[in-house]
């Protein structure tokens, strides 16, 4: 490992999928992204992510101080909430894939606060209300802004019923195994990933430009093996699904959940590069 990166332990992790309608999603991305879609349908969702142990390593797995190292030092813990898009845009060797996030809410205040130096992006402060036994789960959030807000409940399964989209556990896990690379919404105006252009690569007038700065840096996350589990959907409530603005009704639906424990994560890293859009939401891979 060449570069500096923040490795934690994802305590729990809850994935909610939503089927989308394509044209809905297609309204939301940036530039240059459309839709991944299966079974015709594009794929949103919400990840409830209870994250500890943050730690930055350097090239050669040496500790190096840094905020994310004193929160993990002192046993903090922070609930995040991600609201995510699956996409597609055309690379220089063929199409990629990844996620866009066009909102992160945490009830750390310290993440809020130094969001971009080891948890890249922006992240919105919000009141999280957790119960949780061995097989259950039961969240709910709201954000201090009063703008965005959920409630979550799943119970362990034996496996993936009612699926739309998967038609097993098997091809659930290896979608939420594809797409690694996430891109996560800023409040200025840039993209820093696909070419909002719809060409990843440098060269062309308002394009991408490689960037050595930090800010310009895409890392790329690293999962350690993990075994996923199906949990079945017992409520589910989302300001940001059910807006009817942004998605009319009958455009986002519940599809299905799965269930990860304990998992180790690295992020790692890479050259990002960034094209200039004002007109276009700002993103930063995270």
């Amino acid at each position: 490992m060449s570069r500096s990166a923040i490795a934690s332990l994802i305590e729990r992790r809850l994935l909610v999928n939503f089927r989308l309608d394509p044209e809905a999603a297609a309204r939301i991305l940036p530039a240059g992204t459309r839709p991944l879609l299966r079974r015709g349908h594009a794929v949103g969702g919400i990840c409830l992510i209870r994250l500890a142990g943050m730690r930055r390593t350097g090239g050669t797995g040496t500790a190096l101080p840094s905020l994310a190292d004193l929160a993990g030092r002192f046993g903090l813990r922070s609930e995040i909430a991600v609201h995510r898009i699956a996409t597609v845009w055309d690379g220089p060797d063929g199409q990629e894939s990844g996620v866009y996030i066009p909102r992160r809410d945490t009830d750390s205040r310290l993440t809020t606060l130094t969001a971009g130096l080891f948890l890249p992006g922006e992240h919105h402060l919000a009141r999280f209300e957790v119960q949780e036994w061995p097989d259950r789960v039961r969240i709910g959030f709201r954000s201090a802004d009063e703008t965005t807000h959920a409630r979550i409940e799943a119970q362990a399964a034996d496996r993936l019923r009612g699926s739309a989209l998967f038609a097993d556990l098997d091809e659930a896990a290896r979608f939420l195994r594809e797409a690694p690379d996430g891109y996560a919404a800023l409040p200025d105006a840039a993209w820093d990933g696909p070419d909002a252009g719809g060409q990843s690569g440098s060269g062309n007038p308002g394009g991408p430009e490689e960037s050595g700065s930090e800010r310009g840096e895409q890392p790329r996350r690293e999962i350690r093996a993990f075994s996923v589990r199906p949990a079945a959907l017992i409520e589910v409530s989302s300001s940001y699904f059910e807006d009817p603005e942004r998605f009319p009704p009958g455009t986002a639906e519940p599809d299905s959940a799965l269930l990860v424990r304990d998992l180790e994560a690295l992020r790692e890293a890479r050259p990002a590069r960034r094209a200039h859009r004002p007109a276009r939401p700002a993103v930063h891979p995270i």
